[in-house]
C-alpha cells in the first residue's frame, strides 16, 4: 500500500501538476488574447467612428466647395448668392442645395446672355419646376433649353429670368390640368421643328394646344400640329378661308377652328365631306383639327387660363404640396452641417496638408531607404503574425468551449433525433398521413353541426366588426396626421415668411436717415446718462470719503482709551458695512443700465460702452483662538462704585470656570455638519 500510494504521489508531482500549469498557461494566454483583441476591436472601432463623424461633418463643405468651383468654372460668377440661394430653397422645399448649386451651370448654359446676378434666381426657378412635377433637373434643364431655342426672341425682349419663370409656369400648368410631363412637353416642342414658333404661335398656346390634342393622338400630336402650320397657308386658298388677321399675323388656334366650323359647321366629327376636304386641304395637320374642334370652347378656356401670369404661382402651391416635413428637417441639417465644416475648413486644411506632407515625406523615405522599408515591413509581419496566433489559439479554446459544453449535448440529441426520422421516414411519414386523414375526417363531421357553423358566422362577424373599427381608426389617425402635417407647414411658413419680412423691411429701412437719426439719438442719450450718473457717483463717493475720514478723526481722538478701541472697531464695522451696502446699491443700478445697453448693442450702428462696476470689500474672518473652548465663558462683574471709568481703569472681571473632568469622550456622528453648523461651532469655539 505504501509503495503504491508513493508512486501515486509522484506520478501526481511529475506529471499531473506540470500539466496542470501548462492548462493555466494555456487559460491565461487565451483570456489575455481575447481581451486584447476585445480593447482592439473597440479602439478600432471608436477610431472608426471618429473617422466617419469627421468625414461625415465636413463632407457637405466639401462637395459645396467642389460644386460651386464646378459652377465658376461654368461661367457663374455670383457664388456667394448661388450658395444662399440653394440653402434656402433646400430649407424650403426639402431638397438638395448641392444638387441646385450642380444645376446652376447648365441653366446658365441654357439661357444664353443671362446676368450673374440672375442666375441664382432662374436655377431657383427650374428647380421648384422639378419640385412641382416630380421631374430631375436633366429634363427640366433640357425643357428650357428647347424654349429658349426655340423662342429666342421672346427670351431677348422679356429677360432671360422673366423667360424662365414663364417657361416654367407653362410647364407646371400642363402638368396640373392635362397631366402631362415636363420630359413629354419638350419632346413634343422639339418635333414640331419650330414650326408653330417660326409662325408666330406663342409658347403658351402650343403647349396648351399640344397637351390637350396628346389626349387622343398621343406622340401623333406634335407630328399633326406641325403639318398643320406647313399646309395652312395652301389650305386657306382651297377652303376659301383666311387664316390671318388684317396684319398678316396667323390666328390663334381656337380662331382657326372657328373659321373651320363657320365653313363646315360645329360638329366635324359627322361631316364626312368636311372631313375630306381638310384631309386634302391640310394633310396631316387635320387630324389635331378634328380632335380639337370638339372640344373648342376648353381650349379656349385654358387659353385664357394660361394667359393670366399666375402660372408661376400655381408651380409654387404644387411644389408646397409635395414637400415633406422630414424632407425638409433633413435638408435644414444637412445647411447646419454645410455651415460648420465651411467654418472648420480653413482651420483643419492646413493640419490635413501638413499630415498628407509628412506622409509624402515617409513615403519618400521609404523608397530612398530600402532596408528601412524592408525592416519595418518585417516588423509589422511579426506583430502580425502574433496576432494570427493568438487568433488561432482563442478560436481553438472556443471550439474546445464549445465541445465541452452541455449546448453540444442538445445539438447532438437534435442530430440523432433527426438522423432517426430520415431512416424511419416512411413509416413516420404514414403515420403522419394516417393521423391527418383521421382529423379530416373528424372535422369533416364536425362542422357539418348547428354549434360549429354557429360559432364560424360568430367568428366572421367579429371580424368584419374588428375590419370596420380599424378602418375607422385608420381613416381618424390619417386625418389627424395630415391635420398636424398641414398646421407645422403651416406655421413654418409662416414663421419663414414673418422672418424674411421682418429682414426686408429692416434691410429696406436701415440706412435711412431715420434711422441713423435715431441710432445717433440714442448715443447722446445714453452718454448723457453715464456722464449723469459718474457725476453724482463720484460726488456721492467725496461725500462717503469725508464721513469715513471725520469718524476715524473722531475715533482716533479716544485711541488711548480700551473702550473707544471697542468703539472705534465697531464705527469700522459699520462704515464697512454702509459703504459695501452703497457699492452693492449702485453695481444694482450699474447692471440695469447694462443690460439696457446691451439691448441696444443689438441694433445694427450701436456701439455703447458698459459701465464698470465697483469692487466690494470681502469682511475679515477673526482668526480662532485655541485656547478658549465653547463651554468657558466670560461674566462680567456688576459694575462698582465710582462709575464705569473706574471700572475702566481697574479693568477688573470675574472669571467663572464651568468646564467639567470628562474622562472619556465617544463622539456618533449619526449625521455630518452641515457648513452653517459648522460655522457655529467655530464661532462659539473662538469665543
Amino acid at each position: 500500500m505504501s509503495s503504491s500510494l508513493d508512486f501515486t504521489i509522484r506520478l501526481t508531482d511529475r506529471v499531473t501538476a506540470p500539466l496542470k500549469r501548462v492548462q493555466a498557461q494555456f487559460k491565461s494566454f487565451n483570456a489575455t488574447a481575447a481581451n486584447s483583441f476585445k480593447k482592439i476591436g473597440g479602439g478600432g472601432l471608436a477610431l472608426f467612428a471618429v473617422a466617419k463623424s469627421i468625414t461625415a461633418l465636413l463632407s457637405p463643405a466639401e462637395e459645396m466647395e467642389r460644386a460651386l468651383k464646378n459652377a465658376s468654372i461654368g461661367g457663374v460668377s455670383s457664388i456667394d448668392n448661388l450658395r444662399t440661394a440653394a440653402k434656402k430653397f433646400s430649407a424650403e422645399y426639402g431638397t438638395s442645395a448641392l444638387d441646385f448649386v450642380n444645376s446652376a451651370s447648365s441653366i446658365k448654359s441654357a439661357l444664353a446672355g443671362i446676368s450673374d446676378h440672375d442666375v441664382p434666381q432662374a436655377t431657383a426657378a427650374m428647380n421648384l419646376l422639378s419640385k412641382a412635377t416630380g421631374d430631375n433637373m436633366e429634363t427640366s434643364t433640357a425643357y428650357i433649353e428647347q424654349m429658349a431655342s426655340s423662342y429666342k426672341n421672346t427670351m431677348n425682349k422679356v429677360g432671360q429670368l422673366n423667360f424662365a419663370r414663364h417657361a416654367a409656369g407653362i410647364a407646371a400648368y400642363a402638368k396640373s390640368n392635362f397631366n402631362v410631363s415636363t420630359q413629354q412637353l419638350q419632346s413634343m416642342m422639339q418635333s414640331t421643328k419650330g414650326t408653330a414658333a417660326n409662325n408666330g404661335v406663342s409658347m403658351a398656346e402650343q403647349s396648351v394646344v399640344l397637351s390637350m390634342a396628346s389626349k387622343s393622338l398621343g406622340n401623333g400630336a406634335a407630328g399633326s400640329y406641325a403639318a398643320l402650320y406647313k399646309n395652312l397657308g395652301k389650305a386657306g386658298k382651297e377652303l376659301g378661308l383666311s387664316f390671318a388677321d388684317a396684319n398678316g399675323k396667323m390666328l390663334s388656334m381656337p380662331d382657326i377652328i372657328e373659321k373651320i366650323q363657320g365653313k363646315f359647321g360645329q360638329d366635324l366629327s359627322k361631316n364626312i365631306k368636311a372631313q375630306q376636304a381638310l384631309d386634302k386641304a391640310l394633310g396631316g395637320g387635320a387630324d389635331i383639327i378634328k380632335v380639337l374642334a370638339n372640344n373648342s370652347g376648353e381650349l379656349r378656356q385654358h387659353m385664357k387660363e394660361v394667359g393670366k401670369g399666375q402660372n408661376f404661382k400655381l408651380m409654387q402651391r404644387m411644389a408646397e404640396a409635395n414637400v415633406k416635413p422630414l424632407d425638409r428637417i433633413s435638408a435644414q441639417f444637412m445647411n447646419i452641417k454645410e455651415s460648420l465644416g465651411r467654418a472648420l475648413l480653413p482651420v483643419l486644411t492646413p493640419v490635413m496638408n501638413t499630415i498628407g506632407g509628412l506622409i509624402g515625406k515617409f513615403s519618400k523615405w521609404l523608397e530612398l531607404f530600402p532596408n528601412l522599408a524592408k525592416w519595418l515591413g518585417i516588423v509589422t509581419v511579426a506583430f502580425m503574425g502574433l496576432a494570427a496566433v493568438a487568433a488561432i489559439f482563442a478560436i481553438i479554446s472556443g471550439v474546445v468551449s464549445l465541445l465541452l459544453s452541455p449546448i453540444m449535448l442538445i445539438v447532438l440529441a437534435i442530430g440523432a433525433v433527426i438522423a432517426v426520422c430520415w431512416i424511419f421516414r416512411d413509416k413516420i411519414g404514414a403515420v403522419i398521413n394516417w393521423v391527418i386523414d383521421k382529423f379530416q375526417a373528424f372535422w369533416t363531421a364536425l362542422s357539418q353541426t348547428w354549434f360549429i357553423q354557429a360559432l364560424i358566422k360568430f367568428f366572421q362577424f367579429l371580424g368584419a366588426v374588428f375590419s370596420t373599427v380599424w378602418r375607422g381608426i385608420s381613416a381618424a389617425f390619417d386625418a389627424w396626421i395630415s391635420v398636424i402635417g398641414w398646421l407645422f407647414n403651416t406655421i413654418v411658413s409662416a414663421f419663414s415668411t414673418i422672418i424674411d419680412v421682418i429682414g426686408d423691411f429692416w434691410n429696406s429701412i436701415r440706412d435711412t436717415w431715420i434711422i441713423n437719426l435715431l441710432v445717433d439719438s440714442f448715443n447722446w442719450l445714453f452718454d448723457l446718462v453715464c456722464s449723469g450718473w459718474d457725476l453724482i457717483m463720484s460726488a456721492f463717493d467725496a461725500l462717503v470719503d469725508g464721513l469715513c475720514a471725520a469718524w476715524d478723526w473722531f475715533v482716533g481722538f479716544f485711541t488711548d482709551f480700551s473702550f473707544f478701541d471697542s468703539f472705534s472697531e465697531i464705527g469700522s464695522a459699520l462704515i464697512g458695512m454702509f459703504s459695501n451696502t452703497w457699492k452693492r446699491v449702485k453695481n444694482m443700478g450699474v447692471a440695469v443700465i447694462n443690460a439696457i445697453i446691451e439691448g441696444l448693442n443689438y441694433i445694427p450702428g450701436v456701439n455703447i460702452e458698459l459701465l464698470e462696476y465697483e469692487k466690494i470689500d470681502e469682511p475679515e474672518r477673526a482668526p480662532v483662538n485655541p485656547a478658549k473652548s465653547p463651554i468657558t465663558s466670560t461674566v462680567v462683574s456688576e459694575i462698582e462704585p465710582g462709575g464705569l471709568s473706574r471700572e475702566i481703569r481697574n479693568n477688573k472681571s470675574q472669571s467663572i470656570d464651568n468646564s467639567k473632568n470628562i474622562q472619556s469622550v465617544t463622539i456618533n456622528n449619526a449625521q455630518p455638519l452641515t457648513p452653517a453648523q459648522l460655522q457655529e461651532w467655530e464661532t462659539l469655539y473662538a469665543g
